[in-house]
């Protein structure tokens, strides 16, 4: 029986030598690289292996369109050299008539094929040929299609934009005024995007879209067309034909407001195309003549204010004193008002006589304004009265740091007033050069620690021209030949003279002989 057993477990393991060991589809893969050329270039794709298998026969066959594509080179990856020992390779044939490669090995017994690449293919687009090419794969292992996972692979042939033609370089517009460009995207077969992006160089001046442009103010702007990083321009002009104006008179300036000058503007632009629009300063008051002062009345049945005289803008209608100063109308009330001199004073009442007669008995106090620690002060008769006003402080002075100090009973009272600054400083003062601005500096309060003026900038002194006090001015200036030619001339004269006279003496010496 164990003799039995023996023999049938090594039939099974010679009949498990000889059957050939592949890998199951999922464990290998088999797939042809996906390129991009462009029209009439050549590309190399690879046939990949990624993965393991054993097998005695390989056949890969590439299919594709022999009417776009042609095989200019086949040859073996670095899969089929590292098992070369072991393959003999029946060829790698190349593009028969129907557009197809075929890569056949044939082994000895099973071989195992790792990773790597097993066949190298270059193609050639042909002319005219543009698009996607597909490229099918069909892997035979051992006579079966199922071993390994093939994938296919593809060429997309592209054309690109090699560039973008306007039908206009340059163009003149009205003010909203509109011209339509039209681009030509070269060559017209390209399979890129032949989608135009148009930018105008300032919107203000012009917009533009799909190739409208449009008018909007006087100017020159750059419209661009742009395509696959290819770009056109054109040149637009935009003037405004002033077509419709307006024109404005001139206004007289008064005391009120300012004038202009006369000037036309154009209705469609909007800029002013004649006269200057020109401010008139606004001119002094139109007093008139003075107006009399009005007396006051003061007897002991009437008392009635006066006013004091003054002139009156027949402009404006503000007031003014004699001396043309602006007053507002109670600075011009002349008081009418009883000044009482015999006075009998009580604690609540007074009793008084003004010197016009007018008498008053036992009136109350009147008037006046209590403080925190002062009582009111009656009008009439000026003594003090009433109750204190703990709530309403007297004097002192709010500043950008601390509250008002009543100076009656020394609180701080009311609200800090952030725009009185008492202790300020200059700081960053310079002075100007003939080389460098200066600054007049900016006022610094040192209490709440802010620049509460600003300076300003003085401008460079101007150079003096430099003074030659050794100058002789009875000496002639430089390139002055007149003076240096009378002097040439004196000395001749002189010369000649002196010859003349030395003659002279020498024939009358002879003489004398």
């Amino acid at each position: 029986m164990k003799t039995k057993l023996l023999a049938i477990l090594l039939l099974v393991v010679v009949a498990l030598s000889v059957i050939p060991f592949s890998v199951n589809a999922a464990t290998a893969t088999i797939s042809l690289e996906s390129k991009s050329i462009s029209a009439g270039q050549e590309v190399k794709v690879e046939m990949k292996l990624t993965g393991s298998f054993s097998a005695e026969s390989i056949t890969e066959t590439i299919k594709f369109d022999n009417t776009k594509l042609e095989v200019k080179n086949v040859e073996w990856g670095d899969v089929l050299d590292n098992a070369r020992g072991f393959v003999e390779c029946t060829g790698v044939a190349p593009a028969n008539s129907f557009g197809e490669v075929v890569a056949t090995v044939a082994a000895s017994k099973a071989q195992t094929y790792s990773t790597g690449t097993i066949v190298k293919v270059t193609f050639k687009a042909k002319a005219g040929v543009t698009g996607n090419q597909a490229l099918s794969l069909i892997s035979v292992i051992d006579g079966k299609s199922d071993v390994v996972t093939s994938k296919s692979g593809s060429i997309n042939v592209v054309v690109p934009v090699t560039g973008v033609k306007l039908d206009k370089t340059s163009a003149n517009l009205d003010l909203n005024g509109k011209v339509t460009l039209n681009a030509t995207v070269e060559p017209a077969n390209t399979t890129d995007d032949k989608t135009v992006t148009w930018s105008s160089s300032d919107n203000t001046v012009a917009t533009v879209k799909n190739g409208v442009v449009t008018a909007v103010k006087e100017g020159t702007v750059t419209i661009t067309a742009t395509v696959g990083g290819k770009v056109a321009s054109c040149t637009v002009t935009v003037k405004c034909a002033h077509a419709s104006k307006t024109e404005h008179p001139a206004k007289e300036a008064t005391c009120l407001e300012k004038g202009t000058t006369a000037y036309t503007t154009c209705n469609v632009c909007g800029r002013i195309i004649a006269g200057e629009n020109k401010e008139i300063p606004v001119k002094d008051h139109t007093y008139g003549n003075l107006i009399l002062e009005v007396p006051m009345v003061h007897t002991k049945d009437e008392l009635k204010d006066g006013t004091a005289a003054h002139y009156k803008c027949s402009v404006c209608n503000k007031l003014f004193n004699k001396d043309k100063k602006e007053v507002k109308a109670e600075d011009l009330v002349i008081k009418a008002e009883h000044k009482y001199e015999e006075l009998e004073i009580t604690e609540e009442t007074h009793s008084a006589k003004c010197a016009c007669g007018k008498v008053v008995e036992n009136e109350k106090h009147k008037g006046g304004t209590a403080y925190c620690k002062e009582q009111a002060i009656c009008e009439v008769c000026k003594a003090h009265y009433g109750e204190f006003n703990p709530d309403n402080h007297k004097g002192g002075e709010a500043t950008c740091i601390a509250k008002a100090v009543c100076e009656l009973c020394n609180e701080e009272y009311g609200e800090i007033n952030p725009d009185n600054h008492k202790n300020t400083e200059l700081q960053g003062n310079v002075e100007a050069t003939t080389e460098k601005e200066g600054y007049t500096g900016d006022v610094y309060c040192k209490d709440c620690e802010k620049v509460v003026e600003k300076g300003e900038v003085i401008a460079k002194l101007e150079e003096e021209p430099v003074k030659d006090e050794n100058k002789d001015p009875n000496k002639p200036n430089t390139g002055d030949n007149s003076n240096i030619i009378l002097w040439i001339s004196l000395i001749v004269i002189s010369i000649a003279g002196v010859i003349y006279i030395v003659k002279h003496n020498s024939k009358i010496g002879k003489r004398a002989n």
